[in-house]
């Protein structure tokens, strides 16, 4: 038996868990089983949980900074082109084991300007970034997307390439710096709370070669660090249902894990894993998944990611992804109710192993 008990420090109230298998016809010939919901309970009307109410303040806390931007002395945003174009000159640097001095005197930019720049502070100009890339011996399509993307005017949109490199290099850079994350993920589980075995099962289904997929499971589990920093004050992530019933990979004993992960993550104090439920129907938010992040001088970026690239979207335009979050925290289940259903759906997946193959 599973102890799903075992994984979380919330009390678990569960429905029946003597669930069956559905395969459809259909299916069954291609051998993709598929996990029952489990049956609904309706929604109780007692208050919030505490984490609950925490995080809704948290999300509309964000929602009157955004309101209050254009009157407040912040410095200047560098915005996401500058991210972007520091986190691939810090990967390119890396790449060489250069250290800032090194690419100093070869550049005859100051250190201090290098580490600004990498770091996004400083929007580079075009002809600093050909410098800089030429002294690192970065060419072809990279060096002239890079300096294309220093030369344009500043704007809300801003796309970061069509490798799975530069999408990791300037994310990764966004969640060593927040000070608060807000995710949202409709089909699968977000990237900072995946197992490494169901991030390999993902990755597995892309046409990348099996050296560049180790090393993008192997970046993507590393990134989950960013959880225990202590510069991030709040994590909250929001994942629809189908999340949970989509099956990644063939082992059963993959999802189960990976659903306890969660339940066990959700006991974190800093952290808000909640549930959108089938019962909800659509939703305003449902057409797509996005990551907002709270930086330090008030300022807020959401990450958009494609198949195969990425976008930012700085500043104003974020306040409708606020709006998007706000109604979210008003319509998933609470921390409670998401564990429990969570658990259903591990225990689901654990009733698999259990029955043996000719009875399903």
């Amino acid at each position: 038996m599973l102890d799903v008990h075992a994984s979380s420090t919330a009390s678990v109230s569960r429905t029946s868990l003597n669930s069956t298998v559905d395969i459809s016809p259909d299916r069954a010939g291609r051998g993709a089983d598929t996990i029952a919901a489990p049956r609904r309970r309706e929604r109780s009307n007692t208050p919030k949980s505490p984490r609950s109410t925490e995080s809704q303040r948290h999300v509309q806390g964000l929602h009157a900074r955004l309101s209050c931007q254009g009157r407040s002395e912040v410095p200047k945003f560098a915005g996401s082109q500058a991210r972007a174009i520091g986190a691939e000159i810090r990967r390119a640097r890396d790449s060489l084991d250069w250290t800032l001095d090194q690419l100093a005197s070869a550049t005859d930019i100051s250190r201090s300007t290098l580490s600004r720049i990498e770091t996004g502070a400083r929007r580079p100009g075009a002809c600093e970034v050909a410098s800089i890339l030429t002294a690192l011996s970065v060419t072809g399509n990279t060096k002239e997307r890079l300096i294309r993307l220093a030369g344009d005017e500043a704007g809300t949109w801003v796309g970061i390439g069509t490798g799975m490199a530069q999408q990791l290099s300037a994310v990764a850079a966004y969640e060593a710096e927040a000070h608060s994350i807000h995710e949202f993920q409709i089909s699968v589980f977000p990237g900072l709370l995946q197992t490494a075995a169901y991030a390999n099962a993902l990755i597995a289904t892309s046409p990348l070669g099996s050296a560049a997929r180790d090393r993008a499971v192997f970046t993507r589990v590393e990134r989950q660090s960013a959880l225990s920093r202590t510069g991030l004050r709040h994590y909250a992530a929001f994942v629809d249902e189908a999340a949970l019933r989509r099956r990644a990979g063939t082992d059963p004993r993959l999802m189960a894990d990976q659903l306890l992960s969660l339940i066990k993550a959700n006991s974190a104090p800093t952290n808000s894993i909640r549930v959108l439920p089938f019962t909800l129907g659509a939703y305003w938010g449902c057409e797509g998944p996005f990551t907002l992040y709270s930086l330090h001088d008030d300022h807020h970026v959401v990450y958009q990611e494609n198949a195969g690239s990425g976008v930012f979207i700085d500043d104003r335009a974020a306040e409708t992804y606020v709006r998007v979050l706000r109604n979210l925290e008003d319509i998933a289940l609470d921390a409670q109710e998401s564990n429990a259903l969570l658990a259903e759906y591990a225990e689901r997946y654990a009733h698999v192993l259990r029955v043996p193959q000719e009875q399903l």
